[in-house]
């Protein structure tokens, strides 16, 4: 299924079909054209792709704080990021926050 998906893991094909209910003929021409292509072009860009997967989770753990259910005061680490958060906000007025829960 790996070569079949596209970015985002979406699996979107139209597959055209002629003929009558008692013989269907399928055109899977694009189908193959497209699992091919995928064949020789994830196999070349495997690496970036991981690479800007390991950067996209550094920079959402960089960008949110998580404070454990229950607790009443925050850990040394969200300690350090909300002083560069009030570092950064002094810095730049302009700046805004968008707290967001989790359910």
């Amino acid at each position: 299924m790996a070569f079949v998906r596209e970015r985002g893991n979406v699996i979107d094909y139209q597959v055209p079909i002629s003929g009558n209910l008692s013989d269907p003929k399928f055109h899977l021409r694009d189908v193959i054209f497209d699992v091919l292509k995928n064949i020789f072009v994830k196999l070349a860009t495997t690496a970036y792709r991981m690479e800007v997967k390991t950067v996209e989770t550094q920079i959402e753990k960089f960008l949110s704080v998580k404070w454990d259910l229950r607790s009443s005061s925050p850990g040394k680490t969200e300690e350090k990021f909300i002083n560069k958060t009030v570092a950064f906000l002094e810095k730049n007025p302009e700046a805004k926050i968008k707290i967001i829960p989790q359910v």
